[in-house]
């Protein structure tokens, strides 16, 4: 979350952690190592050992830690086996009053069994963990056991802050997948659109243009995505100018990529990978194609969790798919008799677009489908680091 806002954070951890693999996130983030502070089995009390790595543990962070800097913890004022750490950065607190700490805890966890934690060491350091860490908050997963972590942990209810956990939509995706939600913010839409196709004009890929206009119409943050693989000659060439001219005149440029043209690589093939995992950001799929067979893309949208929207006039669409998608008119080359033929359908100006945008609102707002989005807009980590995290890094000690 840090170093995709901007920041250059320290990781401070124990000595023996390893550096990871150079396409990690810690490998490009500055390290420094202190004390274990390992406890063992169950201790009454510190002996001479443990006052002296707590000693060594307050020199150590001490020494890293820099004026009027934020210090994220993890189950520190929690975990017994952290109780070291805790009594050193205690001290360092008690000091350095400059020095902000947030304290991430996962669970609100029983009085007893505080108690119980607290005891573990003497009367002595039962009264210095019972009290309140010194300028310090805490950050917690859910609004809903605020009251039960301040009374546990002997906080205000106002020092305890609601920061979800958050949910990586690209982990483990190809690169260039993981490219394009970035640069194309795809984490922040309400509605994201895949379409793998070669640009024939049966494709009928200016549907899924017009709709798209519609949905941001309707207030949706949107993007619509051409898997448009082969498509590097003759008139898929033409017609690809032909969407890209339709989508500026309808005002979503911005909304429309061809991934031919952002990726260079993709303009003769897409691997497999990469269209599933288009798929599993996105959460709307619109087949308006008047030919097909089977639409093995609509299969595998639909197994991605997307709402489907299929060709009515397509009749082998209604009778593959059945019940699973919904059915608006596109036209189709054969006939209801299943011989070769035309259905032309016209619609009045911004029909059926504007019908289907609605269509897309609802449903994506509904129990069977508001999951799937809510998780990628809201829970990414980007998303709860703006809106949860990043304003308590400027929250001053004692305010």
């Amino acid at each position: 979350m840090l170093t995709r806002a901007g920041y250059q954070p320290t990781l401070i951890t124990a000595t023996g952690w390893e550096p990871p693999p150079e396409d990690e996130t810690f490998y490009k983030v500055e390290t420094r190592r202190v004390t274990p502070g390992h406890v063992y089995g169950q201790p009454t009390a510190f002996n001479e050992t443990d006052l002296k790595e707590i000693d060594d543990l307050e020199r150590e962070i001490n020494d890293i830690l820099e004026d009027d800097s934020v210090v994220i913890t993890h189950d520190l004022i929690f975990l017994p086996d952290y109780v070291k750490h805790n009594v050193a950065c205690r001290r360092i607190a008690e000091k350095r009053p400059s020095i902000q700490w947030i304290h991430w805890v996962h669970s609100a966890t029983s009085p007893n069994s505080l108690i119980n934690e607290r005891s573990m060491y003497g009367e002595k350091y039962k009264e210095l963990l019972s009290v309140k860490f010194p300028n310090s908050i805490v950050a917690f997963p859910n609004a809903y056991d605020i009251p039960r972590v301040a009374k546990n942990f002997g906080y205000e209810e106002d020092e305890i802050f609601e920061v979800p956990h958050s949910t990586d939509p690209t982990e483990g995706m190809e690169r260039v997948v993981v490219r394009l939600y970035d640069d194309k913010e795809l984490g922040d839409a309400d509605v994201i659109m895949v379409y793998p196709l070669r640009l024939d004009r049966g494709k009928n890929a200016e549907a899924n243009v017009k709709t798209i206009a519609q949905c941001k119409k309707l207030g949706l943050a949107s993007h619509l995505i051409f898997c448009d693989f082969q498509s590097t000659g003759d008139d898929k060439v033409v017609y690809r100018e032909e969407l890209k001219k339709l989508a500026e005149e309808l005002g979503v440029k911005n909304e429309v990529t061809f991934l031919s043209e952002f990726d260079e690589a993709s303009s003769m093939e897409s691997s497999h990978q990469v269209v599933l995992d288009l798929f599993q950001l996105s959460n709307v799929f619109m087949l308006p194609s008047k030919s097909e067979t089977y639409s093995l893309i609509a299969q595998e949208a639909m197994s991605r969790g997307n709402f489907c929207i299929l060709n009515h006039d397509f009749a082998p669409m209604r009778q593959i798919y059945g019940k699973h998608a919904i059915y608006r008119q596109f036209g189709s080359n054969i006939g209801f008799d299943g011989f070769d033929g035309e259905i032309t359908t016209t619609f009045a100006e911004g029909e059926p677009y504007l019908s289907i945008a609605r269509n897309i609102n609802y449903w994506l707002k509904t129990k069977g489908f508001s999951g799937k989005t809510f998780v990628r807009r809201d829970r990414n980590p980007d998303s709860v680091f703006k809106n949860y995290l990043e304003h308590l890094l400027y929250r001053m000690p004692n305010e």
